[in-house]
Parts: C-alpha cells; structure tokens; sequence
C-alpha cells in the first residue's frame, strides 16, 4: 500500500472515539512499537492524533478490513456486557441493620464521639488572605526599604 492510500484510510478510519478498540489490535499487532510511550500518556485532546498514528503503522501489517472488523466486534463486545447501574440518589434503600441512618448520624449516637455536631464547620488549613489593612503596611514597608539604599547623583 502506498503513502496516498494509506493517507487517505488514516483519514477516514481515525475517530478518537474508536482510540481503545484500536489500541488493543495495535497491542496485538505491534507490542514493541516506540509509539507505546506516547500512547500510555494519551488524553481527550490528543487521541485522535494518537489513534491515526496507530492506524498508519497498523497497515503495514494489517488491511483495513481487518482494522473495521475489530471495531465492529469491540462494540458488539461493549454492547453484550451489562454495565451495573448505581441506585438513584431519590430511592429509598434502607441501610443493611434496619436501623434508621438519621438517628445513627447524629454525634454521640451508638458511641460514635468523634463526629461534629451539624453547623459547625471543620477546621480550615487553608492560609487566609490578608485584608487590606495589611497590605497596605507591607506597601508602605517594602516603599521604605527601597529608599534606604544608596542615592544615585548625575555627574
């Protein structure tokens, strides 16, 4: 296959969409490629670029048929395996004790003393700002400091 082909095939098949169906047969096909360093640090705004790159070195040792058909069967593969659904935030589920976990939430409650009471908020360890006040009197000393140097006089 020539450049112009291969070219044109790079742009039709790279989707950024397809990156990981494509990564596997590239995994497959070419394990000791150097682009494996540039795919480990792959992310949403360079997979495109990253999927042609794999596409271009893959027709060498693949045709485009076969790259289609990994596709194809990725999907059929992410369309059989049910994804497990969290419960909806608005859906009561009793907690496994029986036991109600408003009343267990509340400090002292079943022993538990190391809980805060509602209202009050948790230490802070972020630095405050300083008001104006004070950086008002860091201006004025760092104005002074630089007044106390040497005096410079033209010649």
């Amino acid at each position: 296959m020539d450049f112009a082909q291969k070219n044109n095939a790079v742009i039709r098949l790279g989707n950024a969409d397809m990156f990981e169906a494509d990564k596997k047969l590239f995994d497959e096909k070419r394990p000791n490629s150097k682009l494996h360093k540039r795919l480990k640090g792959a992310n949403h705004f360079n997979k495109k670029d990253l999927d042609e790159a794999m596409i271009f070195e893959l027709l060498d040792h693949v045709t485009i048929d076969d790259i289609e058909n990994n596709r194809t069967a990725q999907k059929k593969s992410e369309e059989q395996t049910p994804v497990p659904t969290p419960p909806q935030s608005g859906e009561n589920n009793p907690p496994a004790n029986g036991t109600n976990t408003r009343e267990n939430s509340k400090p002292g409650a079943n022993g538990n003393t190391n809980q805060r009471e509602p209202g009050l908020k948790a230490n802070s360890t972020k630095a405050k700002s300083p008001t104006r006040q004070q950086k008002k009197s860091a201006h004025q000393r760092n104005s002074s400091r630089k007044s106390r140097g040497k005096k410079r006089t033209r010649n």
